[in-house]
């Protein structure tokens, strides 16, 4: 199941005051208030996204984030705002306010795709990447584990006090690089 949604994000850390947390829910508010007067066709938060938002890689695209996988975890985003999102369930519908440790965010459900089955053949190759990475990566750890067993590593702090660091020139080193000139 696929759902490609719009957010619009206002940052308010969890260690905010009262105060900046206050006057964070009272622009989210806003945000909604003015979100839900927009035309039901525009697909995402067009400029309430410009005027509220403090995703500065996503307020200029209306907040538009594209499509989202259920089940897939590889997200920026909180697992509670990914849940909003698949909660909504109709085209142009605006969640809640979604309170997370880093602020508020708003919701909007452009589209929507659901499960659906997919031959083996279309997807055969994706199989086989997967397995590859899953087995590189075992090999990958296997070998490091190996690597590191019956290894003690040491640190000679008195030795590496004794050494001095480079004083910059080395003796007969030319004063720039061939192709370039001094000014």
């Amino acid at each position: 199941e696929s759902a490609k949604a719009a957010l619009i994000f206002v940052a308010c850390p969890a260690t905010a005051s009262v105060e900046r947390r206050e006057k964070a829910l009272k622009k989210i508010n806003t945000a909604v208030a003015e979100a839900k007067k927009l035309e039901p066709s525009i697909p995402h938060f067009g400029k309430v996204a410009i005027k509220f938002s403090d995703d500065a890689a996503k307020r200029y695209v209306g907040g538009d984030i594209g499509w989202l996988e259920k089940g897939n975890e590889r997200y920026i985003w909180k697992n509670n705002v990914v849940d909003a999102i698949f909660a909504l369930s109709e085209p142009a519908e605006i969640s809640d306010i979604i309170t997370t440790d880093d602020g508020y965010y708003i919701a909007k459900l452009s589209d929507r795709r659901p499960q659906a089955a997919h031959p083996l053949e279309s997807i055969r190759n994706e199989i086989k990447y997967r397995a590859f990475q899953e087995k590189r990566k075992r090999l990958y750890d296997d070998f490091y584990t190996t690597m590191k067993a019956g290894l003690e590593i040491t640190t000679n702090q008195l030795l590496l006090e004794t050494i001095e660091p480079p004083s910059g020139k080395k003796s007969g080193a030319k004063d720039a690089p061939v192709g370039f000139s001094k000014k």
